[in-house]
């Protein structure tokens, strides 16, 4: 959703779309592959120091290549997990395409449709959403994506006043809007009503908000901010690499536990500011 309002920002204010994709591009694509990389390793932490050769045979061609290319392969029980942490990113430079695309069209041929196209994006996104088709770029969690991302696009062209009283409103929604969620029974049924509760009212409270308050000039929050994606790429092979520590008897750290979820938390976000600092940075410098 952020994504979706950010680029919409940015073609207002400068419409040379392409460059943001590129640099976007150049961003996503190395800490994703590194995350790759990783995710294979962790996966078969017991043999890589004892036979390699087994890892290498491990692997599944077809789904690293996948992966690599950010290609997102469908969602199922038998989905192999070095494409999971990074399925969002596929569809997320899927959708920066398809905007650049649309806003072509309208500038050529002078007509206005990218929010008909995004409503179109909506309606497919809640589509694959209830009906859970299994195929890459057309399942359950990329309509998520999709609804998310049109969404903030649309949510871009709406001026919202800043003002004491609709930052308290917006407050007052997005704490009732929590409270009906967490109030829900587990079932099915419910937990649509939960994500759709979640996308359409609290989400879109909850970026307004943010936006309205003048943190961009803060440097620790800048930081942590911009660290996000990398937290967000390693948080799954670190996941994957404390469980399988743990199923190896090699620590006593059941990362499941709320306290434990509490200290990965931290650990994790430390490990991706290192890595925004020291590996996604230098590499998006040397790249440009």
């Amino acid at each position: 959703m952020i994504s979706g309002i950010y680029i919409s920002d940015y073609y207002k204010k400068n419409s040379l779309l392409r460059i943001y994709i590129k640099n976007k591009y150049v961003r996503l694509v190395p800490i994703a592959i590194l995350s790759i990389l990783g995710m294979i390793i962790f996966e078969n932490i017991e043999l890589v120091f004892s036979n390699m050769d087994k890892v290498i045979s491990n692997i599944d061609v077809k789904q690293l290549i996948y992966s690599v290319f950010l290609v997102s392969d469908g969602w199922g029980l038998n989905y192999h997990n070095i494409n999971s942490p990074l399925w969002y990113v596929c569809v997320l430079l899927i959708c920066y395409y398809l905007v650049y695309i649309v806003l072509k069209v309208e500038e050529t041929r002078r007509v206005r449709i990218l929010r008909k196209v995004c409503l179109f994006f909506i309606i497919i996104g809640i589509l694959l959403i209830e009906f859970k088709p299994n195929y890459p770029l057309l399942n359950h969690n990329c309509g998520r994506a999709y609804v998310s991302f049109f969404l903030g696009i649309i949510l871009s062209d709406k001026e919202i006043k800043n003002s004491k009283l609709t930052i308290f409103i917006l407050f007052t929604i997005v704490f009732i809007s929590i409270g009906v969620v967490w109030s829900l029974e587990y079932n099915e049924i419910l937990w649509k009503v939960k994500q759709y509760i979640c996308i359409f009212i609290t989400y879109p409270c909850v970026i307004i908000i943010s936006n309205s308050v003048h943190w961009k000039n803060n440097k620790i929050i800048f930081l942590l901010s911009s660290s996000t994606y990398s937290v967000y790429c390693w948080h799954f092979p670190l996941i994957v690499l404390i469980s399988k520590m743990y199923s190896m008897n090699i620590i006593q750290w059941d990362i499941y536990r709320l306290k434990n979820m509490l200290i990965f938390g931290i650990i994790i976000w430390l490990f991706g500011l290192l890595s925004y600092m020291f590996v996604e940075k230098p590499i998006r410098n040397w790249l440009q």
